[in-house]
């Protein structure tokens, strides 16, 4: 059952990026920290303004309210950024497949260059359908880089309302397989991933979101995710 959800968010498709929806649900995201994130989802931005991918450090610092920025973060974060893989698989139809992102990056005096791989620029250039909308102004809120990976692996899944995963396929959604703690006690998971990245979601983007547990015995096995959304409103931009 879809519960109402009478919020109102408009887009402001000057500050939002596009994605496939095939990049969307790729394993891209799993295992960057927030800035990270931020900083890839900043490229993609870029790239869909002008073509290029050259941006100024201040400019990212800017887009996400981040006052201090140094150089070894870029360092650290790009190397991070140029060893990414787009992943996909699908086990019962034995296949999976790996695409590397970008083929080089430069940084020279606050100034980023990524250059992408073309095949990659396909998912982020002249969509025209089945792309997911992510509204920069909304995901700068996001203190979590789970609230960004749940928020669009939902709307990625455009036209569903709820989706069962597994306690493991969780795991793997967040990128969190080899924190013991997490598979020790599943309300380590619950408290530090799973209910922030909803709690965020809830209260920052037009997405309500909340979950029921699946217990065999006295043990979680897996969660059905439920959202809902109220139809938004497209922003006037300035042009």
């Amino acid at each position: 059952m879809v519960e109402n959800n009478f919020k109102k968010n408009s887009i402001d498709h000057s500050n939002s990026i596009k994605k496939s929806n095939e990049l969307s649900i790729a394993e891209l995201n799993f295992g960057l920290n927030l800035n990270q994130t931020q900083l890839l989802a900043f490229a993609i931005f870029s790239t869909q303004q002008d073509g290029k991918t050259t941006f100024r450090k201040h400019e990212f610092q800017k887009k996400f309210n981040i006052e201090q920025y140094r150089t070894e973060d870029a360092y650290k974060d790009s190397e991070k950024i140029l060893d990414l893989k787009a992943s996909v698989k699908d086990f019962e139809l034995d296949y999976f497949s790996f695409t590397n992102i970008f083929s080089d990056m430069i940084y020279k005096e606050g100034k980023f260059i990524f250059e992408w791989n073309p095949k990659i620029l396909e998912h982020i250039l002249d969509l025209k359908n089945k792309y997911v909308l992510t509204d920069l102004r909304i995901a700068s809120k996001f203190r979590s880089n789970y609230s960004w990976t749940l928020y669009e692996y939902l709307k990625a899944h455009y036209g569903r309302w709820y989706k069962y995963l597994t306690k493991e396929e969780l795991f793997k959604l967040f990128g969190v397989s080899d924190v013991k703690s997490y598979q020790k006690a599943i309300t380590n998971f619950k408290s530090r991933v799973l209910d922030i990245a909803i709690n965020e979601i809830n209260k920052y983007t037009e997405l309500s979101v909340w979950y029921d547990q699946e217990k065999r015995g006295k043990n979680i096995v897996g969660f059905t995710l439920q959202w809902s959304a109220e139809k938004r409103k497209n922003a006037a931009t300035k042009k």
